[in-house]
């Protein structure tokens, strides 16, 4: 009896302190993420950032001179929360890091939000440091921008494979279109591309990117932006656009 109330004390106390390590360790995370987040922004005002934007970018292209068929294609696949949500999407952070550590099938769980400040501040590897940084960033430039502003940025300088970047070498270099003029079909293809453009660019991966294409598709349709009749035209196209390899 005395046996297990000495082992039930040591198993609370044990508890108490991975608890507090735990959160020790949270602690100094947040606050290496927000030191480093100051850094970056006295750099880099996010203040500034879409005008910087558009002076680096000589293609830059407009939210509404972008087609809303890609649009919509990328907020699907991307963030589809995207226009709803302020700050960190829980639902899909939680569901990555189950995935990732208890599936074991690595997700991303970053916003659209995340990724304009990854890609603008920081490479496509980040350190610990950064990624905690970028939740900082995350919600000062929701605060600074409007949604359309913060994906018409985004679209602008993520890099789509076969040396284009920004939406606007894209659509030319890829479809010999504007921007504006992409299909529903064009947007969707283009919307897988960007999730890893070395392997889904359609130079080299065009089979690869009509496979990624296939969740861009399924997920149009179940977040409501298509029919069942498109999607099954949408399937069809790009088993014939695979099959012209």
């Amino acid at each position: 009896m005395v046996l297990m109330k000495t082992i039930r004390k040591m198993i609370i106390a044990i508890i108490l302190l991975m608890l507090i390590v735990v959160s020790s360790f949270g602690a100094y995370l947040l606050k290496m993420g927000y030191d480093t987040y100051q850094i970056d922004r006295e750099k880099k005002p996010v203040a500034m950032m879409r005008t910087a934007i558009i002076e680096e970018v000589a293609d830059y292209v407009e939210y509404e001179d972008i087609s809303p068929a890609f649009i919509n294609s990328i907020v699907a696949i991307e963030d589809h929360r995207f226009f709803q949500r302020e700050g960190i999407d829980f639902v899909s952070l939680a569901r990555a890091l189950y995935s990732t550590f208890i599936k074991k099938m690595p997700q991303g769980g970053s916003t659209i939000t995340q990724q304009l400040a990854k890609n603008y501040y920081y490479s496509f590897v980040l350190t610990l440091d950064q990624k905690m940084a970028e939740f900082f960033f995350l919600y000062e430039i929701e605060k600074t921008y409007s949604k359309k502003e913060i994906i018409e940025m985004y679209l602008n300088i993520i890099y789509y494979g076969d040396g284009y970047y920004g939406i606007s070498q894209a659509a030319n270099g890829y479809f010999d279109k504007e921007p504006s003029e992409l299909d529903l079909f064009e947007g969707s293809l283009l919307a897988g591309v960007i999730n890893a453009p070395s392997i889904y660019n359609l130079s080299t991966g065009k089979k690869l990117a009509i496979k990624r294409q296939i969740s861009v598709i399924n997920a149009l349709y179940r977040n409501g932006y298509i029919d069942e009749s498109t999607q099954s035209e949408l399937l069809a196209l790009g088993e014939e656009y695979a099959a012209g390899e």
